[in-house]
């Protein structure tokens, strides 16, 4: 077991028919055609698939998965419903307490997109906001999962929250991504692919596949085993 790289020449081989679980950050770059990272992990993904790899998620992954595209589509149509509407630009900054700045799109954010879809909410008028969203999320997020040939794994293996509260104590691992190596472990799964360093703890357990870009920032990565 190793930390491999995306780009090594033998990860591809070294891959090939692996059952693997993808985490919630590499969906979000390999979803994401504007990300700078997309080509790498795009490319990376459909030449493994093509190697008969089978990537696996689970219900933790596929619920941080819809948060994000859900907060991407909602940061979008309030920033519509803000560029066309004068009403609506005042009250987004009572809102937000911008009194002295304007609303722009580097400082609209989750947060504060969750603090005016609540507003709309309170006043009744969600309707409005959700009518400028310019996809259904669900579908968006299936379609991904088809184009991307992931498979969904409610449960699986013997999974208990022990052996995931162990997991935290040795690694350091947050709750989430504690889960996500726990029910890598309970499928006998062979690795995780990620876009962070965070799993780099388990890579003396699981092949944990990164971007070579992450993979030289950890002390743990060794080339020669790559």
């Amino acid at each position: 077991m190793a930390l491999l790289t995306f780009e090594s020449p033998n990860s591809i081989a070294k891959i090939k028919n692996k059952l693997i679980v993808a985490d919630t950050s590499y969906l979000i770059t390999l979803s994401d055609a504007n990300d700078g990272r997309n080509f790498l992990f795009d490319d990376f993904h459909f030449k493994t698939l093509n190697a008969g790899a089978n990537f696996i998620i689970n219900v933790i992954v596929r619920q941080e998965f819809i948060k994000k595209t859900r907060e991407i589509q909602m940061i979008e149509a309030i920033w519509d419903l803000y560029t066309t509407n004068p009403l609506l630009q005042s009250r987004y900054h009572t809102v937000l307490n911008f009194k002295y700045k304007p609303l722009t799109l580097a400082n609209l954010g989750s947060s504060n997109a969750d603090k005016i879809y609540k507003d709309h909410v309170k006043q009744n008028d969600s309707p409005m906001l959700l009518a400028a969203l310019k996809k259904n999320i669900w579908d968006d997020v299936k379609q991904f999962e088809k184009r991307a040939n992931l498979t969904y794994f409610g449960g699986g293996g013997q999974q208990s929250w022990d052996d995931m509260g162990k997991l935290m104590q040795t690694t350091g691992l947050s709750a989430t991504d504690a889960m996500i190596a726990n029910f890598a472990l309970a499928i006998g799964a062979d690795g995780i692919i990620t876009g962070d360093c965070d799993f780099a703890p388990l890579s003396d357990i699981l092949d944990i596949y990164i971007p070579n870009s992450i993979a030289s920032m950890c002390k743990i990565y060794d080339p020669a085993k790559d």
